[in-house]
C-alpha cells in the first residue's frame, strides 16, 4: 500500500468512528462512556487532519481528498442527529411517563405505525427499548421479549387504558401506572 492509501483509510476509519456513535439499530444504552469516545475519537481524527496538513504544506502539495474526507465527516456529525431524526421520525399517538421518586425518568412512546421507545434516563447513562405493539379493545399489548427483565422491572406486557384518567393500568400489580403526557388520536 502506498502513503495516499493508508492516509485515506486512516481517515476515513476515524471518521467512521465519531460518526458511529449517532447510528442505533435495536435496542441500545447510551451514556457518559460513548461521549468521552467521541470526543476521543474527534481528537484523533482532527489531529491526523493537521498532520497530513502539515505533510502536504512540507511537501508543497495540496490533496483535495483530505479535504472532502474531513468535510463530509465534520457535516455528519454536526447534521447527524437532524438527519437520522429526520429520516427515522414517526408519527407519535401516545406518550406516557412513570412518575416515581427515584433518580430516572422513564418515559414510553407509542408510534402510529404499531411501534413503541421506551426510554429510560438515569444521572450518567440512557437506556432505549425498541418492540411493537397491538391495541385490542382497553388494552395495550406491549410485544417484545424479556421486556420486564430488560427494563428492571419498570414496564410489563399488559396494561389497561383509561383515557378517562389518562394513565394506562398495568395487568400485574408490582408495576407501576404510567401517566399519559400527550395522545394524538
Amino acid at each position: 500500500m502506498n502513503y495516499k492509501t493508508i492516509k485515506y483509510c486512516i481517515l476515513v476509519f476515524l471518521g467512521l468512528l465519531t460518526i458511529k456513535r449517532h447510528i442505533h439499530f435495536g435496542d441500545y444504552c447510551t451514556g457518559m462512556p460513548d461521549g468521552l469516545a467521541w470526543i476521543l475519537f474527534s481528537f484523533l481524527f482532527l489531529l491526523f487532519v493537521i498532520i497530513y496538513f502539515i505533510i502536504d504544506i512540507y511537501r508543497k502539495k495540496f490533496d483535495k481528498y483530505v479535504v472532502i474526507i474531513f468535510t463530509i465527516v465534520v457535516a455528519l456529525n454536526i447534521g447527524s442527529l437532524t438527519i437520522f431524526e429526520s429520516v427515522f421520525s414517526k408519527s407519535i399517538y401516545l406518550k406516557g411517563i412513570i412518575q416515581k421518586e427515584d433518580y430516572r425518568d422513564k418515559h414510553i412512546e407509542l408510534y402510529k405505525n404499531k411501534t413503541f421507545k421506551i426510554e429510560i434516563k438515569e444521572i450518567e447513562w440512557s437506556c432505549y427499548f425498541k418492540g411493537e405493539y397491538e391495541i385490542k379493545k382497553d388494552s395495550l399489548i406491549l410485544s417484545k421479549e424479556n421486556l420486564s427483565e430488560e427494563t428492571e422491572y419498570h414496564f410489563t406486557k399488559k396494561y389497561r387504558i383509561d383515557l378517562k384518567n389518562q394513565v394506562l393500568i398495568p395487568f400485574e400489580k408490582e408495576f407501576d401506572t404510567i401517566k399519559i403526557t400527550n395522545t394524538n388520536d
